[in-house]
């Protein structure tokens, strides 16, 4: 872990960014099975990946407050976190304050940038392969944070799912992670919204 925070710090000095991702190994994943998708995204835009995997919300706090992070006044952060804190058991409401407190921290670090907040992407339980409705109930929650103009969510969890509203196990092979081809989604989803949102005066 230490590691991974000393090499994102060392590229945090390499800023300023247009984009700064923050969350957990899901975003982290733009480094491997996303690495393909994560070039076209930064082909034209200066971007910056802080996932680290295992993170819940209070994890992406204390890097806000003890990180290279602290300093980065983006554009425009990418938010998705919270899909650890299910997997400890945590319930929704106690996530979804998580969620509230994560984007009230960035809004008083950079209060310039954009929030892009990602729903959390299916969560089965018991290794099964129907998510939770505890998922449904947080992104519901969290879609209400959204005003438009300074956050913008964006939904992209029904993606991941079959017709039978089972977890697509060719896009989230391990019912957690996308695959190479659930990075293409996400990044045909996010990437007019990048634009979008990098055109705009502030």
């Amino acid at each position: 872990m230490g590691a991974l925070l000393g090499q994102i710090d060392a590229e945090a000095g390499k800023g300023p960014f247009d984009v700064v991702f923050v969350g957990d190994s899901i975003t982290y994943g733009w480094r491997g099975a996303g690495k393909a998708s994560w070039q076209k995204l930064t082909a034209h835009r200066k971007m910056l990946n802080t996932g680290v995997p295992g993170s819940r919300t209070e994890q992406v706090l204390w890097q806000l407050q003890n990180t290279a992070l602290k300093d980065q006044r983006p554009k425009v952060f990418v938010l998705m976190i919270g899909t650890n804190n299910l997997s400890a058991n945590r319930g929704a409401p106690s996530t979804i304050t998580g969620i509230e407190a994560g984007v009230q921290a960035l809004r008083q670090q950079a209060p310039d940038a954009k929030i892009v907040l990602m729903s959390v992407l299916p969560h089965p339980q018991n290794e099964g392969v129907r998510p939770t409705r505890t998922v449904k109930t947080i992104n519901a929650a969290i879609t209400e944070l959204a005003d438009g103009k300074t956050l913008h969510y964006l939904d992209i969890d029904g993606k991941f799912l079959d017709a039978e509203g089972n977890v697509n196990l060719t896009l989230l092979p391990d019912r957690l992670h996308p695959s190479a081809q659930g990075y293409e989604i996400w990044e045909a989803a996010l990437a007019p919204l990048l634009d979008e949102l990098l055109r705009a005066k502030p």
